[in-house]
């Protein structure tokens, strides 16, 4: 008696079974999607995006800031202002 390849009939069924499944979801997502589905957007909705885009288009120069804030750390006279520092960190820790 040769035992070698007993489950191999199991797995191919079972692999039919689920390709025979797959195919039967396919399906009828197909037939939900030709469905008119419709989405509105309120016009408060429609002004946030614009303000959201504008906000996201809007580059701040910060060039100068910057440029002085890298001279001060090339000196080692940048000093940090910890209470500032703490004020943000529980700022933060609010918001969540």
């Amino acid at each position: 008696m040769d035992i070698k390849n007993l489950n191999s009939g199991y797995q191919h069924n079972r692999i039919n079974q689920e390709q025979s499944r797959g195919a039967e979801k396919s399906e009828s997502r197909g037939q939900a999607q030709q469905a008119d589905d419709r989405v509105t957007i309120s016009s408060g909705t429609n002004q946030l995006m614009e303000l959201e885009a504008k906000a996201m288009a809007a580059k701040p120069d910060n060039s100068a800031r910057i440029a002085e804030l890298r001279e001060q750390i090339a000196n080692g006279t940048y000093q940090v202002n910890s209470q500032r520092v703490a004020e943000k960190i529980i700022a933060t820790e609010v918001l969540y």
